[in-house]
Formats: C-alpha cells, sequence, structure tokens
C-alpha cells in the first residue's frame, strides 16, 4: 500500500494472507477479494487507475479507468474505460469504451462500443 501521497486511494483487502501479488497498484483503485486487481498497475502517470474489483480474481490485467466488475473472475482483461461487469466470468477480455456486462459469462471478447449485453455467452 503507498504512503504518503494525499492524492492516492487505494484499498486492498485479501482473503489470503499470503497472497502478496494481489496488489492494484495504481492510483485510486479498490480491490477487494483473493487476487482481485492482480496486474493492474500504473504504465503512465495516471493511467490504470479509478477501477473497482470485488470478488476472487476480479479485476485483474485492466488497462483503463473507471471500470467495475463486480463477481468472482468479473472484468478480467478488460482494456477500455467507464466499462460495468456484474456476474460471475462477465466481461473478460472485452475491447470496448462505456459497455454493461450483466450474467454469468456475459460478453467474452470484442464488441462494440456503448454496448449493453444481458445472459450468458452473449
Amino acid at each position: 500500500m503507498h504512503t504518503g501521497i494525499d492524492a492516492q486511494l487505494e484499498i486492498q483487502l485479501r482473503l489470503n494472507a499470503f497472497c502478496d501479488d494481489v496488489l492494484a497498484d495504481a492510483e485510486n483503485n479498490i480491490s477487494i477479494g483473493n487476487g482481485a486487481g492482480r496486474a493492474t498497475g500504473n504504465h503512465l502517470p495516471g493511467d490504470r487507475s479509478h477501477n473497482l474489483a470485488l470478488g476472487q480474481a476480479s479485476g485483474q490485467n485492466v488497462k483503463g479507468q473507471f471500470n467495475v466488475a463486480l463477481g468472482d473472475g468479473t472484468g478480467n482483461g478488460v482494456d477500455g474505460n467507464e466499462n460495468a461487469a456484474l456476474g460471475r466470468d462477465a466481461g473478460l477480455n472485452i475491447i470496448a469504451e462505456s459497455k454493461v456486462c450483466l450474467g454469468k459469462n456475459a460478453t467474452r471478447g470484442l464488441s462494440p462500443n456503448h454496448a449493453l449485453v444481458l445472459g450468458e455467452v452473449s
């Protein structure tokens, strides 16, 4: 966890104390769950920030800002901004902006921007 920087907020709760590599080390991210937010670090100042990952192994390898992943394995490999995924394994490997994925396995892979996707593997 970063200290001494007022503009930076990061919360990391670990369900498994032995997982030292689960830290999402970008600015202003919240990651809760074993493995949540893994490999979502800054590459440039301010990038990959303001993301929320709740659930085991959720929100990993995210390249973007203001993304929300709720559910185990949700929102991994996202490349884009302002996306939301809710449901186990929803929103995996999407490359899009402002997309909403609801339901188990909803949207796996490439898809259009500004879309609402419902259901399994849609």
